[in-house]
């Protein structure tokens, strides 16, 4: 994952891509678990962003850390924090991706974590 490219992504795209709240971030899914149900397409869209883009980032950061120069990362320090992101990177890579509104709110809890 490490050695993947993240999409570019920037501010400006940032902002063009966050919800806003405005019925028509809603549609009646197709999927079969949410017959009936509203679903924000901006919220799932960007749960499945942050699928794929948070386990590259995240792993760039545990390398980064991991191969710092100087004897930094065999720091107790900095290794606990590698540590940290790969178990994060871990918890992420074993979530499904978010296809309807009951998972890209399961998806939205681990992330909170």
């Amino acid at each position: 994952l490490a050695s993947c490219q993240p999409t570019a992504l920037s501010l400006g795209d940032m902002y063009r891509y966050a919800p806003k709240r405005t019925p028509s971030n809603a549609y009646t899914s197709f999927n079969e678990e949410d017959r009936g149900r509203f679903v924000d397409v901006s919220r799932l869209r960007n749960a499945q962003f942050l699928h794929k883009e948070l386990p590259i980032r995240i792993a760039q950061r545990a390398i980064d850390l991991l191969t710092l120069p100087h004897g930094l990362n065999r720091t107790r320090e900095v290794q606990s924090i590698a540590n940290t992101y790969l178990r994060y990177l871990e918890r992420l890579r074993d979530f499904p991706v978010p296809t309807n509104s009951e998972t890209e709110r399961e998806f939205t809890h681990e992330l909170k974590g």
